[in-house]
């Protein structure tokens, strides 16, 4: 049996806003740029100045993906209630994401010790009623085109009825996708992340959902999600490792002969990546 977590005092579970919208851009970019076990050995900080550019144009492709879920009405973020602010501009406004979009130089610390704000977990998600229109992400996934072989690769595993009621829900309040999550660097090892989540399915379960579905390529956000306290029960419905995923791909040969070849898109990443989905009700 799972017990429940409990975040600690400081810390309070609020709903996003669009106002914090560039604060929580920050934190999942940082995080997956810097601290992922997928998106960090795929795109290392070399040469100097690499990661900063590829931060900075992530930042500015998730602007869909987030407001998606903020206005959903079901992302949230943990914020430090004794936070204590770098500099005077950011206290004067509750806070203030100080990036330089035109410093490439900037290393993964100095990118966040500009993140001057109290935010420092955030949980994304929506209804699956209202779907994301993926042709909206096209700019994101081309940015990341390893992330969209995750999503596509989850979703044609899945053994569930594509037209099910578990996948296409017929009216609101049904079934919760979480569409992303993230810890800001520095918070770490808090249990926040682990706390949110059981948080999260109390509360949707008391809204009357009855599924939450999450996608993760990390093994932290398995055990908690795949490990629910009660009364919630999880199941993992389909999985794969990175490092035996194998794609094929149409290009041209030096000829111009269009030609399919085979890759392993993830290598030299080792990871679990599974897709969880908790019952809140039956």
């Amino acid at each position: 049996m799972t017990t429940e977590a409990i975040l600690p005092a400081r810390y309070q579970i609020r709903k996003l806003t669009t106002n914090e919208l560039d604060w929580a851009k920050s934190i999942i970019t940082h995080s997956n740029l810097y601290n992922s076990p997928i998106w960090s050995i795929l795109y290392p900080d070399t040469p100097p100045g690499k990661v900063a550019s590829q931060a900075y144009s992530m930042f500015k492709t998730l602007d869909y993906h987030h407001l998606h879920g903020i206005n959903s009405g079901h992302s949230y973020g943990v914020f430090d209630t004794e936070y204590v602010f770098k500099h005077p501009s950011s206290a004067a406004t509750g806070g203030k994401l100080h990036w330089d979009f035109t410093k490439t130089s900037a290393t993964g610390p100095e990118l966040l010790e500009q993140m001057d704000f109290p935010l420092v977990h955030v949980a994304l998600g929506y209804d699956a009623f209202y779907p994301m229109d993926h042709s909206k992400l096209d700019e994101f996934v081309s940015f990341l085109p390893e992330l969209g072989i995750l999503f596509n690769t989850a979703e044609e595993q899945d053994p569930r009825d594509k037209n099910s009621e578990d996948k296409k829900p017929k009216v609101p309040g049904e079934v919760i996708i979480r569409s992303g999550t993230a810890t800001r660097g520095g918070y770490e090892g808090l249990g926040l992340a682990k706390a949110t989540a059981h948080w999260y399915m109390k509360e949707k379960a008391k809204e009357g959902f009855r599924l939450v579905q999450i996608d993760s390529a990390a093994r932290a956000v398995d055990t908690i999600w795949g490990h629910p306290p009660e009364p919630f029960t999880a199941v993992v419905t389909n999985s794969f490792e990175t490092l035996e995923l194998e794609i094929e791909e149409e290009k041209e040969d030096q000829d111009g002969n269009k030609v399919k070849i085979k890759r392993k898109p993830f290598v030299p990443a080792d990871l679990y990546c599974a897709r969880t989905v908790v019952t809140l009700r039956e």
